[in-house]
């Protein structure tokens, strides 16, 4: 299921959308894919449903809202997600090109047509499929451990034993790089050189042969691996993925 917020005050309007999106749902019945609809009618009711932890896979976001526009509304958002895809629709062009600086996945037009829906909404399914959590169980000294990908910065390989590095904590295992690699490869980790798998979200910055992570972390980008390394970030990023 996903679940999807119209954050849009004319009902008109929203309707318009809603009717594309469930167009949309019953053209991928070979995929299976099903969408929960939600509307708010102003940023301030869909901005408490955030706070109150109601989740939301995708964002329309109707640019021109009373008392709290959608540009507004989204910097908002992008304080509390900084990974949710939003998708502006407005009238205006001018203020779509904007979406940028809240990293918008993509925006439409109106007046909302079918055709003007798919591309934006292939997109960010896409996006949330492919960022879709995958558990690794590990077993050390402590017993087994579960570890969630989207947790992962980095995994190190030395002397055969794993170090996990996630954002609250290291843990240790052993194995080969290589089945963690297998095990992650539908989840975008790449590898820098041959000790290291890293989790692209979590990277802070390139700086010559060294990947900077979030936590501060430097790990060296081997002369080999680089040029398929920045290949495939590049690619990454240029799906519409967001660095944390």
């Amino acid at each position: 299921m996903i679940n999807i917020a119209i954050v849009e005050d004319k009902k008109n309007e929203a309707d318009k959308l809603i009717q594309c999106l469930k167009e949309y749902e019953k053209r991928q019945k070979d995929s299976k894919i099903k969408l929960e609809i939600k509307w708010y009618e102003n940023a301030e009711r869909f901005l408490q449903s955030v706070r109150n932890k109601v989740n939301h896979d995708i964002i329309f976001f109707d640019i021109e809202l009373p008392i709290q526009n959608g540009m507004d509304a989204a910097f908002a958002f992008r304080e509390i997600d900084r990974q949710t895809p939003i998708i502006f629709v407005t009238n205006m062009t001018q203020y779509a090109i904007k979406g940028y600086q809240v990293e918008a996945l993509d925006y439409i037009l109106k007046p909302v047509e079918y055709s003007s829906v798919v591309g934006p909404l292939n997109k960010a399914i896409d996006l949330i499929q492919n960022n879709l959590e995958e558990i690794l169980i590990i077993q050390n000294v402590q017993g087994l451990i579960k570890i969630s990908s989207r947790d992962l910065i980095y995994v190190e390989i030395s002397d055969h034993k794993l170090s996990y590095h996630t954002v609250n904590e290291t843990f240790y295992g052993y194995g080969s790089l290589t089945d963690v690699e297998l095990k992650l490869k539908n989840h975008n980790f790449l590898r820098c050189n041959s000790s290291y798998l890293v989790n692209p979200r979590y990277i802070k910055s390139i700086e010559d042969q060294m990947v900077i992570m979030k936590n501060d972390d430097k790990l060296k980008i081997s002369r080999p691996r680089k040029k398929q390394f920045m290949n495939d970030l590049t690619e990454w990023l240029g799906k519409g993925n967001i660095i944390w």
